[in-house]
């Protein structure tokens, strides 16, 4: 049952400090307000900058505070954009880096044609796709992070303007998926002909399939569940994404201007319910273990 302080709905529990990537609980916190704000981490060493510490309740906050870790981690350290390649780095260049995903995307399609119009035997098509869905996984993690975890643009425009791009290549990915199965779909308004897609074709029923249009001209066979699946996957994901780029923005123009310049993070024993007092003696604040509670 709810506290009588506590807002209608909102269950009683005892927020605590808690990093992802550590794993490991810093005690309660002094005021509830303080709720799903980001701390420093006191483990975090000079240069790192992927401890997602922040104020959560437990214990199913923990769950998602180490997966928010690992996609900001994947962020900033594993996605090919931080990657050095052959002695260069994309940090910096995010426009760069999107205009050769890009390219990619492309040259995964044309792959696809190659394998089609050469006596290549049918797996030889999964090659390239298992690239598009690297891309994919790219695109869909790294915008999660920065719409929400990191959350601090230091350009709307521009952040607004590469998920825009991105989404873009979450349509061009699908489309050599469509197209690496392109005998599993009919045209609808041509009954009896044969009928298979091209690149273009693919891509244009990814378009409709993510805007949700549904024109029917061009659909599935039935039969072929890998397809079907793929349209399936593919209204999820576009749902998913529509709402990251909605929820970037309204973030971004919400966000007082005069703050972005001036963003920290709150130290730990700053809003550490246990923490020693300013000027008190007694040296560093009792560890979550030495709390009457044991947390």
């Amino acid at each position: 049952m709810a506290d009588e302080d506590n807002s209608f709905g909102v269950l009683h529990a005892e927020p605590v400090i808690y990093c992802g990537r550590c794993r490991e609980n810093f005690g309660e916190v002094r005021s509830r307000g303080l709720l799903g704000d980001f701390v420093r981490c006191p483990n975090q060493k000079p240069g790192e900058k992927t401890h997602v510490c922040r104020v959560i309740k437990p214990h199913s906050g923990e769950f998602w505070a180490v997966l928010e870790s690992w996609f900001y981690r994947y962020e900033s350290e594993f996605s090919p954009m931080r990657l050095n390649w052959f002695g260069y780095r994309f940090n910096g260049r995010v426009g760069l880096y999107n205009v050769l995903r890009l390219l990619a995307i492309l040259f995964c399609a044309w792959l696809v044609h190659l394998a089609y119009v050469s006596a290549f035997p049918n797996w030889v098509r999964v090659v390239p796709a298992l690239m598009a869905l690297g891309i994919l996984f790219d695109i869909i993690v790294t915008n999660t992070s920065v719409v929400f975890i990191s959350r601090f643009s230091a350009s709307a425009f521009r952040s607004t303007f590469e998920m825009i791009f991105g989404y873009l290549q979450f349509i061009l990915c699908f489309g050599v998926f469509y197209f690496c199965y392109k005998d599993g779909f009919v045209v609808n308004l041509e009954f009896g002909k044969e009928f298979s897609l091209s690149y273009f074709e693919g891509v244009y029923f990814s378009i409709v399939t993510a805007t949700t249009l549904g024109y029917g001209d061009i659909s599935p066979r039935n039969g072929h569940w890998l397809v079907q699946s793929m349209v399936m996957a593919q209204l999820m994901v576009s749902l998913y994404y529509g709402a990251i780029i909605l929820g970037g923005v309204a973030s971004w123009i919400n966000e007082p201007k005069h703050l972005k310049p001036f963003r920290k993070l709150h130290p730990v024993d700053d809003i550490r319910k246990h923490a020693p007092a300013d000027g008190a003696e007694g040296g560093a604040a009792p560890r979550p273990s030495d709390s009457p509670r044991g947390i």
